[in-house]
């Protein structure tokens, strides 16, 4: 019998073997290909893999299916995470909860599922009219008595300047008002402004928010331009405001909607904050300007900026210069906020003693203390020539006095009874902080500093940032000391805060003074309402103090410096009715006391004042006598600590100076929550 073969060995791979499938009998096998699984042969395959035919198509087919589901799955977190930045960005935030035990979980798994609900949209947006834009010159937008709304149509119609109209604009904010609110990056902006005139044409690829950032930096940059006959953007400085009211209004319908569509963005927090800077120079610091603020607050909050740098474990990331950039306005955004809400706290007002934001959980690091192309390119230690100033430099000064004013809120009542019975020590220690504070600044931002002229002739806007910081510290030791600014008879201590109060006034009227004859800084100190308002107080405060204190000691020097206020004044009342009219009542103060200023006031002033003259002799005439003790008792008694601001200055021009310590305390802090 022939001798039986042996029986070869297998040549499919075992999946097509146990399936009885027509194996390719290469490795691996296109059945294998087709569905994803490790292709395994008894004996190897003595020849490689040869092209079958479908192969190719069937793994570029998967190819595109697994990129797919990655692009979905980085859309989900962008979307759901806590900030929209990029997928790096985004993905940090989950990378860092924490893990127990042994339990192996997913951390963005987990991160994704503390988010749902947090960060959706709102189901408005198919309640929401879609918008229009279109570019007209500034005269068809002062001259249009309806530009946010057409008549015919029921959308909404964002109507913008021209771009060389909006670049100049751009420009004077980026010169004017970029180191007091340093929150853009301008490199960004004038990209964004190019993108945005470019594609408006087609509406649906803007965001509403990119273009209230834009519209509330045009309404900031036209009420601080400088109108004259040859200028690009206003003639008159009615132009310029009723410039700064369309387009804030075109920031705040922009604002409305994207709330109504979104849940809200960085350039939507950017947005806020820059409309709640131009309301409170266009109505002064009013409701509606502590509601956007306050929005901005909120916003920021959910998305989490206060967390920005909690994780450290981005530090050996490689090197990406757009995420640097965004990283960094984050935190100039954030602390803006936070030393704003600081702030705010010691400012007479609905707000005043309360903040929002706990320093203990912040977990943000202070913004880099460098010019735009340094952030660019990355250098985190800043300038290379110290005596060269930057817009951070003066933010940053303001979040260190932010500090003390959180410290001062803490620690003060709000109540002046309880004021008065709290250790006096406590108000000297809060008083040489603040002293401190100013002692302690860049030597730049000193008024005393050296190569002054050299420096100010470099930098232009040296002498307005100066005067900014100085005047924000100085507000807050005299808002400190005004308690007691009237009590030194009663008790000698209180003669440290009649020093305060008046040096501080004193620092702030030379400061506001001494900057007119610069001709770049004097319109913005002129249409910033907030830097009128501190200046009219310090007015005030000297006022009260020559009059009712009778300092023996420097009367001259500041009889010199009311002079050169109410000459400042006089020609600026037109800013706010409100400063024509307490020009009046303090001059008319002035004269029932006895004080003699006739040369401190402008004509003008002095018109609308002489019908009272007379009457006010004829009051004054008898200090301390019958006449003037029935006035003072008849006239008083139906006056309630709930009066208003111009009944209590009535009766400070009526009467004989004899009001109690409290209704002066009072009538201050009445005066204080009324910016000019």
């Amino acid at each position: 019998m022939p001798k039986s073969r042996a029986r070869p060995d297998p040549v499919s791979c075992e999946f097509c073997r146990t399936k009885k499938l027509k194996c390719s009998r290469v490795q691996p096998c296109s059945n294998c290909v087709a569905r994803g699984i490790t292709c395994r042969f008894l004996v190897p395959p003595s020849r490689e893999r040869s092209a079958v035919p479908g192969d190719s198509l069937l793994l570029s087919r998967i190819e595109q299916l697994e990129s797919a589901i990655s692009s979905l799955q980085q859309q989900l977190r962008t979307e759901n995470g806590p900030t929209s930045a990029p997928s790096a960005q985004a993905s940090s935030d989950y990378a860092s909860y924490p893990t127990s035990g042994t339990h192996d979980y997913d951390t963005e798994d987990v991160g994704y599922l503390e988010n749902i609900g947090t960060r959706d949209d709102t189901l408005l947006c198919d309640m929401s009219d879609s918008l229009e834009y279109e570019i007209i010159s500034l005269s068809e937008i002062l001259a249009s008595s309806s530009y946010n709304q057409d008549k015919n149509s029921t959308r909404s119609v964002i109507r913008l300047p021209p771009f060389g109209t909006g670049s100049l604009l751009l420009h004077t904010y980026e010169t004017k008002l970029l180191s007091i609110c340093p929150i853009v990056y301008i490199p960004t902006i004038r990209s964004l402004l190019r993108t945005t005139y470019l594609r408006l044409k087609d509406p649906a690829l803007i965001s509403p928010s990119s273009v209230a950032v834009l519209s509330a930096l045009f309404a900031l940059g036209a009420f601080f331009c400088d109108p004259s006959s040859t200028s690009e953007i206003a003639t008159t400085e009615a132009d310029s405001i009723a410039l700064s009211k369309a387009f804030s209004r075109n920031a705040l319908d922009l604002l409305d909607h994207s709330r109504r569509t979104s849940s809200g963005t960085l350039e939507d927090v950017q947005a806020y904050i820059l409309m709640s800077l131009a309301l409170s120079h266009i109505d002064g610091f009013s409701a509606r300007s502590r509601m956007l603020f306050s929005s901005a607050l909120c916003m920021a909050r959910d998305l989490r900026l206060h967390r920005l740098d909690k994780s450290e474990s981005s530090a050996d990331a490689p090197y990406d210069a757009r995420l640097l950039v965004e990283k960094e306005i984050k935190r100039r955004v954030f602390w803006y906020i936070a030393s704003e809400d600081w702030l705010q706290s010691t400012i007479s007002g609905p707000q005043e003693g309360t903040y929002s934001i706990q320093h203990s959980q912040i977990k943000v690091n202070l913004p880099q203390d460098c010019t735009d192309d340094e952030l660019a390119l990355g250098d985190a230690n800043g300038s290379t020539f110290e005596d060269a100033p930057t817009d951070i430099m003066v933010f940053l000064e303001r979040i260190r006095l932010a500090h003390i004013c959180r410290e001062i809120t803490d620690t003060l009542p709000l109540e002046t009874v309880a004021l008065l019975q709290m250790p006096y020590g406590r108000i000297v220690a809060l008083d040489q902080k603040l002293e401190q504070f100013l002692a302690t600044m860049p030597h730049l931002l000193q008024h005393h500093c050296s190569n002054k002229d050299i420096l100010e002739s470099m930098y232009p806007q040296l002498p307005s940032w100066r005067y900014c910081i100085t005047k924000a510290a100085l507000s807050r030791r005299w808002k400190l000391n005004q308690a007691f600014l009237l009590r030194q008879n009663l008790d000698p201590r209180y003669s440290y805060s009649r020093r305060a109060c008046v040096e501080s006034a004193h620092a702030v009227i030379a400061g506001y003074t001494s900057l007119f004859g610069n001709n770049t800084t004097s319109t913005l100190l002129t249409r910033m309402g907030i830097a009128i308002h501190f200046t009219h107080l310090a007015l005030s405060i000297l006022i009260m103090d020559l009059c009712f204190n009778r300092p023996q000691k420097e009367v001259a020097r500041t009889k010199e410096d009311i002079k050169a206020a109410f000459k400042i004044f006089g020609t600026a009342k037109t800013v706010s009715p409100l400063l024509a009219k307490s020009l009046v009542s303090l001059k008319a103060v002035l004269q029932r006391n006895h004080i003699d200023l006739t040369d401190a006031f402008p004509s003008s002033v002095g018109d609308q004042i002489s019908n009272g003259d007379d009457a006010g002799r004829s009051v004054s005439g008898a200090t301390g006598g019958e006449t003037s003790s029935s006035l003072n008792q008849n006239s008083y008694q139906d006056v309630t600590m709930d009066a208003t601001f111009d009944t209590f200055w009535d009766y400070a021009v009526q009467i004989d100076g004899g009001m109690d310590l409290d209704e002066w305390d009072h009538l201050f802090s009445t005066l204080d929550t009324r910016p000019i």
